[in-house]
């Protein structure tokens, strides 16, 4: 049942001198129950339980930033989950309170040395909030956020690795590290290590969701007509038909997805990672269609052997590149899959962040 109206101002409202009185959790609700089609949503249910998901999430960002004039993007809104923790970041955001956005930022706070994960291409975390609601073990799991300014966006991988590198040794100066991340973020992930490594620091963990091997992207510039062209190939493989087009343009997840497939059209390793790689693999292969839109080459991702000096660790998970994160029993074993990569490299009472 839903908290009763006469229950005091949370914390974040109270600090803004705002109650609950203003009418923002009345109109957030609104909004959440219009979006999902529920009636009677209660103040503390959880997005993702009452069936959210990252399209959903861009269409509420865009409804919640319009109706109340601020600025959220899709990374804090994965973060609030709840109605009522919604409803306290406009309180604060409208007050001019709320936390300035880092570049690092909390996906699951626990146990051990942290588990920093980058982006995917598109610059979202979202998929990683849900993926650790289904991951078993209790480590601690970080986010990079892909720089919002298209003015400080890295030109190369290389150049955005190292800002990442920079972020995450502002939280741990030393190794050992463990890094990851979904697709674009694993290729990302790869040259951090590299150059943690050339840095004399110790990558402990490095694990990579469904990422393509480099020479998957080698070859065939693809311009910004050429991209535009590829949208709709790229909206049916990810199963995002329906979804309004100027809607991802206004949360800039579109341009975000170009620059970050240009920097992997350009980058290719100049050394190993002297350690092993652990690859949670897409069991169904992604359509020929998207690859031919996207200048992809069809490569076998055992390619990344060649690119490592320890060993390719491969585990099988339901889905394609897309679907393995959907909801139901493919999200379920791939959170079981990411938890046993996870568990060997775990030491309670390590130190956090």
């Amino acid at each position: 049942t839903a908290p009763s109206p006469a229950l005091s101002a949370s914390p974040a409202a109270a600090a803004t001198g705002i109650g609950v009185e203003d009418g923002v959790l009345d109109r957030v609700l609104k909004v959440l129950e219009e979006g999902l089609g529920i009636d009677a949503i209660a103040p503390d249910d959880d997005f993702y339980d009452l069936g959210g998901d990252s399209l959903l999430a861009v269409e509420l960002v865009t409804a919640l930033r319009t109706l109340f004039e601020i600025e959220l993007d899709l990374d804090e809104f994965a973060r609030l989950r709840t109605p009522d923790a919604m409803a306290d970041h406009v309180r604060a955001a409208r007050a001019g309170t709320g936390a300035a956005s880092g570049g690092v930022r909390a996906v699951r706070d626990g146990h051990g040395t942290p588990v920093y994960l980058m982006p995917p291409a598109g610059g979202t975390n979202f998929l990683y909030h849900r993926l650790a609601d289904r991951t078993p073990t209790g480590t601690t799991l970080r986010a990079l956020s892909f720089p919002s300014d298209p003015a400080l966006r890295p030109t190369t991988l290389r150049e955005l690795a190292a800002l990442y590198v920079g972020w995450i040794r502002e939280e741990q100066p030393q190794g050992p590290y463990r890094l990851g991340g979904y697709s674009f973020g694993g290729n990302v992930a790869f040259e951090m290590a590299v150059q943690l490594q050339r840095a004399g620091e110790e990558v402990e963990q490095l694990i990579m969701l469904d990422t393509h091997v480099p020479e998957t992207y080698v070859g065939g510039h693809l311009d910004a007509e050429g991209f535009e062209a590829a949208f709709p190939v790229l909206f049916d493989a990810a199963a995002v038909r329906g979804v309004d087009p100027r809607m991802l343009r206004e949360q800039g997840f579109l341009e975000v997805w170009q620059h970050n497939h240009a920097l992997l059209k350009g980058y290719y390793p100049d050394r190993p990672f002297a350690g092993d790689i652990t690859l949670l693999q897409a069991e169904e292969p992604e359509g020929d269609a998207l690859l031919d839109a996207l200048r992809m080459n069809p490569r076998d991702k055992s390619l990344w052997e060649a690119h490592i000096t320890g060993r390719l660790l491969v585990d099988k998970v339901p889905g394609d590149h897309f679907s393995m994160f959907d909801e139901g029993d493919r999200i379920a074993r791939l959170g079981a899959a990411f938890g046993a990569a996870l568990a060997p490299h775990d030491r309670e009472g390590a130190p956090r962040c």
